[in-house]
């Protein structure tokens, strides 16, 4: 005579079907945990990898390399401050007073930390430039905030990067951006082949003040007093929150483009410079940017305006006197606020790179400004703001980026020795038997892909999730590897090279399982259930239950009206037998309920005097 046991095996045989699930597409990018009824193109988590560039493959992103650590959310520009022949850096770190530069000591591999002040929480819009002419980058930088001179715009002299004397533009500037520091902009305004330096700030109170947009010359000699001139005054504007100075017009004099918070809206205007401090002001658009700029994205030798509005990014080609034709860059960059242009791909246009919830670059596709082509450069968020520059001297560009503990250098052209991806959490629907698991690879010699797998059961809330698997090398069993009966399952791929040059390249990945028709021959109530409530009728009844898998139980205890006399919930209970008191209940019939693994059981009993 069969077993009750075998019974449901051979049962089981019968009505078993064979289940999958396929992931073959990443580039939508983070979704969530789960769980998830079906794996689309998203994923939970991943590590340098490169999920976007190609849908339908997972790749190792370029690598990452420590510029410092526990150098937070800094702020920075590059420039060569000892004339080695080498990019340094200059920043500041959100958290810490002062400024410093960082000494390339080793093609990017190694640096020093050497002060240039220690004192002041200057701006983040930090910009080197060559003010004295003698050859080297001496540093412009802001301070509004925590001032108590009320605002000041500086440059620090660089005398070969060991000592940097102070040297004021202007003081008692209250800053506007942000309502923090002054925002200023290093150009030459008055063709005299000198840099100066456009900004603004505002005076009185808000919102009665006047925002000021002005210039300072500069006097040929840091010793000498740098005298302001007006660009333009408003009642109306209120906070700028970008600006940027180039010859807009290619008339030989610089212009002014800014985008200003004011009352009843939102502007952006260009200040054209018409001769010696004469300025007329022309309307661009009304909306609020965090970026923009003159920039030549057509190649027709006149400077176009660059917007980026946080979640989207275009720019605008006048095609007449203040008329201006809207191209569309991106539409889904999700929290940009930090965006620069330069040649990044060193084909003779000008591209676009900048950092939402990773580091992007746009490419200009024709040198025309028409069609653009988005590539993840790094999954990485840059905190601070991002520069452009070959560290290590190999002639690719590099880019320095900020991340919320350290910060950090992108090589280029070079690639993560260890990336991974994480998936969601798929809900497969009941508990099941598990078949395989499988995954389509490119391998250049060198390279491996592995995977881990985890289980899960139905926890409070939410999927209680298991421990990781051990590694898995090559397509193989699933069962060998996590516990069956279980209902949710999660993986992790790992992408190793040796090789910076090469990458492995993730396909696809799918898992099987074995379902049935009827949820609970999966789980005879021999194996999972009530096994007897006993003695019954009994004073003290003792409730007798078993587990075939680690899984959450709840085991509840109903009078004949059908309220809850006794309630037992656990998140995780091992397999095998088990056993629970109700306590001392009333003379009556009662019911018991137990739930788990997808099972529901009820069974009977009776408590006497």
């Amino acid at each position: 005579m069969y077993s009750p046991f075998l019974l449901s095996i051979l049962f089981l045989s019968e009505v078993t079907f064979a289940l999958s699930a396929t992931q073959t597409d990443w580039s939508g990018g983070y979704g969530g945990e789960g769980p998830v009824t079906f794996w689309s193109n998203h994923l939970y988590d991943m590590q340098s990898a490169d999920y976007y560039n190609v849908p339908g493959e997972v790749s190792s992103a370029y690598r990452a390399n420590i510029l410092m650590e526990g150098l937070k959310r800094l702020y920075s520009s590059t420039g060569d401050i000892d004339m080695d022949g080498d990019v340094d850096v200059v920043g500041r770190s959100q958290y810490v007073d002062g400024l410093f530069w960082l000494e390339n000591c080793d093609q990017g591999n190694s640096w020093l930390q050497h002060p240039i002040t220690s004192s002041g929480s200057y701006s983040w819009w930090l910009k080197l430039c060559d003010f004295d002419g003698d050859g080297d980058d001496d540093v412009l930088a802001s301070w509004g905030e925590y001032n108590p001179n009320g605002g000041e715009i500086v440059i620090f002299e660089n005398t070969g990067g060991v000592f940097w004397p102070c040297w004021t533009v202007a003081q008692n500037v209250p800053g506007t951006m942000s309502s923090t520091d002054p925002f200023c902009y290093p150009v030459d305004v008055d063709g005299d082949n000198l840099i100066d330096i456009v900004g603004e700030y505002w005076t009185g109170e808000p919102p009665d003040h006047t925002l000021h947009i002005a210039w300072w010359k500069n006097p040929g000699h840091m010793t000498h007093n740098w005298v302001e001139n007006t660009i333009y005054t408003s009642d109306i504007w209120r906070v700028v929150e970008s600006m940027h100075a180039a010859d807009k017009d290619q008339d030989g004099d610089a212009d002014v483009v800014l985008n200003v918070e004011c009352v009843p809206e939102d502007s952006t205007f260009w200040i054209e410079q018409v001769g010696a401090n004469s300025w007329i002001p022309h309307p661009v658009e009304d909306e609020n940017v965090y970026m923009l700029g003159f920039f030549d994205f057509n190649g027709d030798s006149f400077l176009d305006i660059l917007l980026n509005e946080g979640d989207y990014m275009y720019w605008l080609n006048e095609t007449e006197p203040d008329t201006w034709e809207y191209t569309l860059i991106e539409d889904s960059i999700h929290n940009s606020s930090m965006t620069w242009v330069d040649d990044f791909d060193e084909d003779g246009d000008l591209d676009i790179y900048g950092s939402g919830w990773e580091l992007d670059w746009w490419e200009n596709l024709d040198g025309s400004g028409s069609e653009w082509k988005r590539h993840l450069l790094h999954p990485y968020r840059s905190y601070g703001n991002t520069s452009l520059c070959d560290l290590d001297q190999d002639g690719f560009n590099d880019m320095v980026l900020s991340g919320l503990d350290d910060s950090y250098w992108i090589e280029t052209e070079r690639y993560s020795s260890l990336a991974l991806i994480e998936s969601q959490i798929l809900d497969v629907g009941s508990y099941v038997y598990w078949d395989s698991i499988t995954w389509a690879e490119e391998l250049p010699p060198g390279t491996e892909i592995y995977l881990q797998v985890r289980t899960g059961v139905d926890g409070t809330t939410e999927p209680f999730m298991e421990e990781w698997s051990e590694w898995i090398y090559d397509p193989d069993d699933l069962s060998e590897y996590v516990p069956n009966y279980r209902r949710y399952i999660q993986y992790t791929a790992f992408l190793t090279t040796p090789d910076p040059n090469v990458t492995p390249i993730l396909q696809e990945i799918a898992v099987s399982w074995f379902g049935s028709d009827i949820e609970e021959t999966a789980y005879p109530l021999q194996s999972c259930g009530l096994m007897s409530i006993s003695p019954n009728p009994s004073r003290l009844p003792l409730i007798e239950y078993r587990l075939p898998a680690t899984s959450s139980v709840d085991i509840k205890v109903f009078d004949l009206f059908g309220r809850v006399v006794f309630d037992h919930w656990s998140e995780l209970e091992n397999s095998g037998n088990h056993e629970i008191f109700p306590g001392e209940l009333p003379p009556g019939l009662y019911l018991c309920r137990m739930v788990s693994l997808g099972i529901t059981d009820i069974k009977s009993f009776v408590v006497i005097k």
